[in-house]
């Protein structure tokens, strides 16, 4: 009695972990068409094989599916750096659960709703059968995952919409697609379900792996675009930094001759000098003048600098706690005289940049190199934040007003002119001209290459900001994207890295690419639904006369969906897919019928045509990206201005028309002009102010409204030619008397 008991037990076992492996191989083929970035899958077919097993086996099997879906998600639960391993497997535990809910609900409404063992030969049966395992349970596991991935904080609030939409259209393909096809090889009875392995599985597994095929191929070109993009903007980056240093060094190149050819070089005069450099590149933090004064000289330099208004002056050095304190006795000193911004950098009058082991090593190589020398990444004294800073000096011989007496071992010039860099604004001024968002970047001197020592980074999440060297280098390589480059500089060498971060990848999703996949998916699964019902109606010849009548009513509901189908395409042929307004055709549609309304009530109309002044060079310098954008949001703001009676359209490029019913051209002019105010006061983010011409005509006898778009262009035309942000009419006198 015992062993019969056991029996039982055993096989419910054994098929609970076959369950399990086949959950898990086929969640795992669902992965492998995952849309980048993550695992974003258009189909999960794991969810239709969970369903169908409950149907077929009963719901004693949905430990099965518990396990398969822990096995799955658990390596990514593994992965997440704040999880414990408690954690991971609470976490992955949970949207197994979630899994495991979704197919027992399933499977609850689908057997109270239909006779599964008839063979599924009647349309309601396969539309209920379908429809309450797929859209409405497949509810379940997606407000469920999601809710799990929000409270562990792995996805923000502004991504739970997309992510939740993902996971239940997902499913619900997932359900659409692969329960038909277990029940065509599994279910009973079999002279139901046989035939319909010719009639409906191979259509359906045709259909599928035509789309795979496709969606693989268009990942792969936008992968490689995104690359290209990434790889462009990184360089236009590496380009900008070492521009922007190097035309630096020509100031410090001016400053040079000026010291070596004149008498003398007051305050004021260095400050002019230096002013424009400054004030153009905020990545140079100051320009100073740090001559070679002697021992027995410091004491006149000193009182000298007293009598300048710098009552406290006196030649500094830093102790070993960093602070300021009075220099010590020394030969030479190499002090800082004059700087710019003073008042940024007073505190560092006088310090003497020779008593500091790395400064004092570049003036020496300065002087036997008689060049521009850098020093390795240092603390600027006037500069508490963490901000690293970067001396280039360049030595000057043949000036000496102060008489200085160098000690006759010095191996010194008569002084230093000094330019102060920070690297972080260095990063921040060579991003802003680039499209770079979501990235990493970082700075390294690797002037020593056993010894490389960083300089500056920064991680731009939802907006720049500084990032401390704690990103480990396993973290950088497993990247999805680098660049590198290196960048030489005097006698110092600078790596700059930039490492793209999965919001980057998800910043550029390819929206039209998911949604024909999206629709390809789904056209299969109603065709699979299609198949299904029209198999089914072959085994029924005993009830023709049913049958016929089911196939009327079944047709009605095809020819609707059909027609709100033809419906839906003319609207989408009438709207401009950029920004979603009227297109060229839906305007010249609307003009027929304005002209008709014409004809029949003695209405009248008014033309606008609009032009944004300047659009290709914003295409030019920002890129065709940032031109869309700028599209959309001036197609926005004209929106906000619109009455409900005008009708508002894409002409084509940068030109749009508004067509103003029962309007009078003066009072349409009128509205130009309060268009032109609009947008010449708005804000356009990146590319900042613009402007637009506006051409206007009014309908008059005779004419059709080609003619009167034509006289607005001629309009447009005169606007544009006469200093554009204004608006031109176009009057003509009736053509029929």
């Amino acid at each position: 009695m015992d062993h019969d008991r056991q029996q039982p037990n055993r096989n419910i076992l054994i098929s609970i972990l076959g369950l399990a492996a086949v959950y898990y191989l086929v969640a795992y083929l669902g992965l492998l068409i995952a849309i980048t970035p993550g695992f974003a899958s258009p189909i999960w077919p794991a969810a239709g094989v969970a369903l169908a097993a409950l149907l077929l086996y009963g719901n004693r099997l949905w430990p099965g599916v518990l396990l398969g879906s822990m096995l799955i998600n658990l390596p990514e639960s593994l992965q997440i750096a704040d999880f414990s391993i408690w954690q991971s497997l609470l976490f992955c535990s949970s949207i197994a659960l979630g899994s495991s809910l979704q197919a027992l609900l399933g499977c609850f409404l689908i057997r109270r709703a239909v006779d599964i063992n008839s063979g599924l030969v009647e349309a309601r049966s396969v539309i209920l059968f379908l429809g309450l395992g797929g859209p409405l349970a497949s509810l379940v596991s997606a407000s469920w995952g999601i809710a799990s991935l929000a409270l562990a904080g792995l996805i923000d609030s502004d991504q739970i919409a997309y992510n939740w939409i993902t996971w239940w259209s997902g499913d619900c393909l997932g359900v659409l697609f692969v329960m038909p096809l277990v029940f065509i090889f599994c279910a009973r009875p079999r002279s139901f379900w046989a035939p319909r392995k010719i009639q409906v599985a191979v259509p359906l597994v045709v259909t599928l792996a035509t789309i795979v095929v496709i969606f693989q191929m268009v990942s792969q070109q936008r992968s490689e675009q995104i690359e290209t993009e990434f790889r462009g903007q990184a360089a236009i980056l590496g380009e900008v930094v070492q521009d922007k240093v190097s035309r630096n060094f020509e100031v410090l190149y001016s400053l040079q001759q000026l010291f070596a050819t004149a008498d003398s070089v007051n305050r004021q005069q260095f400050k002019k000098y230096v002013e424009r450099a400054l004030n153009r590149n905020p990545s140079i933090y100051a320009f100073s003048w740090n001559p070679v004064v002697s021992k027995v000289d410091r004491e006149s330099f000193e009182q000298s600098m007293r009598l300048q208004d710098f009552s406290d002056f006196t030649f500094s050095e830093r102790n070993s706690s960093g602070s300021l304190q009075v220099a010590g006795q020394r030969p030479n000193y190499v002090v800082i005289e004059y700087i710019e911004p003073l008042q940024d950098n007073l505190e560092v009058l006088g310090y003497d940049i020779y008593s500091n082991a790395d400064r004092r090593t570049a003036v020496d190589l300065a002087y036997a190199g008689q060049d521009l020398i850098g020093t390795a990444p240092i603390d600027l004294i006037q500069h508490q934040e963490s901000q690293a800073g970067v001396l280039f000096m360049l030595p000057v011989f043949g000036y000496s007003p102060h008489t200085t007496i160098v000690a006759a071992d010095s191996d010194l010039p008569d002084g230093m002119v000094v330019g102060v860099y920070r690297a972080l604004n260095l990063l921040y001024e060579g991003v802003a001209e680039t499209s770079l968002t979501n990235v990493y970047i970082r700075l390294l001197d690797i002037s020593d290459a056993a010894n490389p020592l960083p300089l500056a980074s920064l991680r731009d999440r939802k907006g720049l900001s500084e990032s401390r060297f704690d990103v480990a280098e396993a973290d950088l390589i497993d990247g999805a994207m680098q660049w590198q480059r290196i960048l030489h500089f005097g006698n110092r060498s600078w790596k700059l890295e930039v490492i793209a971060q999965q919001d980057y990848l998800v910043a550029r999703r390819d929206w039209v690419a998911w949604f024909i996949i999206i629709l390809s998916l789904l056209f299969s699964a109603l065709l699979g639904s299609f198949l299904l019902i029209l198999s089914g109606r072959t085994m029924l010849d005993q009830q023709r006369a049913n049958l016929l009548a089911a196939e009327i009513i079944e047709r009605e509901k095809i020819e609707v969906a059909l027609q709100s189908a033809n419906k839906s395409l003319q609207k989408i042929a009438g709207t401009d897919l950029l920004t979603q307004i009227a297109n060229r055709r839906a305007i010249e549609s609307y003009g027929s019928k304005l002209d008709s309304e014409l004809r029949r009530f003695n209405t009248g109309y008014s033309i606008l045509m609009i032009d944004i002044d300047h659009f290709k060079s914003i295409n030019d310098r920002w890129g065709h990206e940032t031109g869309d954008l700028v599209l959309k949001a001036f197609v926005k703001r004209i929106q906000g201005a619109l009455r409900d009676i005008d009708f508002f359209g894409r002409w084509g490029g940068e030109e749009f028309i508004i067509l103003v019913k029962n309007t009078p051209l003066a009072e349409a002019a009128g509205f130009g002009e309060r268009l032109c105010h609009l947008i010449a006061d708005s804000d356009f983010e990146t590319v900042g102010r613009m402007t637009v011409s506006i051409g206007a005509a009014e309908h008059v006898d005779g004419e059709v409204n080609s003619d009167v778009i034509l006289r607005a262009d001629r309009a447009l035309y005169r606007a544009k030619h006469t200093g554009r942000n204004c608006v031109e009419v176009d009057q003509l006198e009736s053509k029929v008397v």
